[in-house]
């Protein structure tokens, strides 16, 4: 210890211990190359700090080689740059919905009418967020492309039967509406559990996941059988009318 000491004094530039014990502890907070040295520093926030107070003391904070980091910080910065590529993923997952529902159906009545269960139920998600008081994170974004791939496949499943028995509704129900109310039932289920989750974020994706998944197999089991219904009648009148004149 005295010849540390000893170095240390007679040392004119930064002096940085070598021993075994020092490297340990130093490695736990700082780091160093041949031109910088960093070092860390934690504070602790009391008990009743705001969110916000970290923001706070990062204005307070100097710019120059001066760096905040918290969990909540990163987690911002994160979801920043998730929504700023979003549109990454977005797209080609349009652009699978769309070729799915072409080879499902090969017609542009029945390919708009899933494209309408899509949009109803995502209104209605949004809507519904919006009066509890939901928002999206880093979590709950990730129940997007589940979202959409339930509501194709129940729009595309309750289509077919339709197609299948002639329009008859009660068949169509009998056939594969009660099938797919099971299924989305289970699934809104499963996912809701997932609401009383002590992790936030894994709540939120069950909330979520939960509401679309709802709101998807409602609107294909109940809705969506009466606009096909009346868009095939209005497409047959359509013909008539034609072949008349």
């Amino acid at each position: 210890m005295l010849n540390s000491w000893r170095d240390a004094a007679a040392a004119t530039n930064v002096y940085w211990p070598t021993n075994p014990l020092s490297r340990w502890i130093f490695n736990k907070m700082t780091a160093r190359t041949p031109t910088n040295q960093f070092a860390l520093g934690l504070i602790y926030l009391s008990s009743n700090a705001t969110p916000a107070a970290v923001s706070d003391l990062q204005s307070q904070l100097p710019t120059d080689n001066v760096w905040l980091s918290s969990w909540g910080l990163l987690g911002e910065e994160i979801f920043a740059r998730v929504k700023a590529n979003m549109w990454k993923v977005v797209g080609p997952m349009v652009a699978l919905v769309l070729l799915s529902l072409f080879m499902a159906f090969h017609r542009v009545r029945e390919i708009s009418l899933s494209l309408i269960v899509l949009l109803v139920s995502g209104v209605c998600l949004l809507a519904v967020m919006r009066l509890v008081g939901w928002s999206w994170n880093l979590l709950n974004l990730m129940a997007i492309p589940l979202i959409l791939g339930t509501g194709v496949d129940y729009s595309i499943f309750m289509q077919l039967a339709l197609r299948r028995y002639n329009g008859d509704l009660d068949l169509a129900n009998r056939a594969v509406g009660r099938a797919l109310l099971l299924c989305g039932c289970t699934a809104v289920a499963a996912f809701a559990s997932l609401g009383f989750s002590s992790n936030a974020g894994m709540a939120s994706l069950g909330e979520v996941c939960a509401v679309g998944i709802g709101c998807n197999m409602l609107i294909a089991i109940f809705l969506l059988p009466v606009w096909w219904q009346r868009s095939s009648r209005k497409e047959r009148l359509h013909k008539t009318d034609n072949a008349k004149n």
